[in-house]
């Protein structure tokens, strides 16, 4: 940039999340880390809140898994996009203790709860609209690329 060098590097970390510039494997390592983490998270919730009200429920869902960190990032394949769909629905059925066979659709709509592809596509607008309002020389250059 300006007739300044710009190093590549294969991976660096930002707020805890690793980047990889090449290998989608690695990025993939990363997001069922953060799937994990999701997992843990809802059985940590779901004990001491299992006799409270829907609508505390409802708030500590949405507080806790209302977006995952990253998650408007992430290049992942369908596989693995089904596979963040199916750890939300986990943890969704964790936080309420719903056991059995229920339409996990009808139950987002009850609670009014967003599911994990509207859930991610409002992320990934949302990076786009903040892109696209940005000042910022540097990420005008790249955004336009």
């Amino acid at each position: 940039m300006d007739s300044n060098k710009l190093n590549w590097v294969a991976q660096f970390n930002y707020l805890g999340y690793i980047f990889y510039s090449e290998s989608k494997n690695k990025e993939h390592r990363e997001v069922e880390k953060r799937l994990q983490s999701m997992k843990v998270m809802a059985n940590v919730i779901a004990t001491p809140f299992k006799n409270t009200a829907d609508a505390v429920k409802e708030l500590i869902f949405r507080t806790y898994f209302s977006n995952t960190y990253c998650m408007s990032i992430w290049m992942i394949s369908a596989k693995m996009q089904k596979s963040a769909q199916v750890a939300h629905n986990d943890c969704f059925r964790a936080c309420f203790k719903i056991r059995g066979a229920h339409s996990i659709t009808e139950l987002f709509k009850k609670h009014k709860i967003c599911n994990f592809n509207d859930m991610r596509k409002r992320s990934i607008q949302s990076l786009q609209s903040r892109i696209q309002c940005n000042d910022n020389d540097i990420i005008s250059a790249i955004s336009h690329i």
